[in-house]
């Protein structure tokens, strides 16, 4: 990837990344279309990801800084995240929306009350990227356009992913960094 996007340009960034992984129009089109067979599969599957979430005491603090963590509250909340990725897949909002995401989970942008690590980012999002790869490929769909559609998908979940990494605070120094990383050095 070269030359290296500036961190605070949303859309450059998103471009650069979509261009190495090769995320195009298509694709972006794909995960748009991709609402009709998504959309009814939405509730089960945000169930699903809440589940997951508040069953792990890691995770289901991040939820609690109200009080107990509620299965409904954070099911709206994933709810509104796969619609934004569905809804938001062709348009110029994109970017920024995904720019967008990192700081919202950490004390610069979100609530100052909730840093969520980024290895527990990297996780969820795997495991998003798995329910949403179970969920197409259930679709009656021929198995070309699940393939299509999940490809799709897991290209713009890692985009995502690397756009988060590069909002965290540090974050733009440390991926320009040739130094060792922390774990490195631990």
């Amino acid at each position: 990837m070269s030359p290296k996007p500036a961190i605070d340009d949303p859309a450059a960034r998103f471009r650069a990344l979509a261009d190495f992984i090769g995320l195009t129009e298509q694709d972006l089109k794909l995960i748009r279309l991709a609402r009709r067979f998504i959309g009814p599969m939405l509730p089960a599957l945000t169930e699903d990801i809440a589940a997951k979430l508040l069953g792990d005491p890691d995770t289901r603090r991040h939820f609690e800084h109200d009080g107990p963590a509620h299965p409904e509250r954070v099911g709206r909340h994933l709810r509104r995240y796969v619609e934004g990725l569905l809804s938001l897949a062709i348009t110029e909002e994109l970017p920024a929306w995904l720019a967008a995401v990192g700081p919202a989970h950490g004390p610069h942008r979100g609530d100052p009350r909730v840093q969520v690590p980024q290895d527990q980012l990297d996780a969820m999002l795997g495991y998003i990227a798995d329910r949403i790869t179970a969920a197409i490929g259930e679709a009656e769909l021929p198995f070309e356009r699940r393939l299509a559609a999940i490809r799709a998908f897991n290209k713009l979940l890692w985009v995502q992913n690397a756009m988060m990494r590069g909002a965290q605070p540090g974050a733009a120094s440390a991926a320009t960094s040739s130094g060792p990383s922390r774990a490195d050095k631990a």
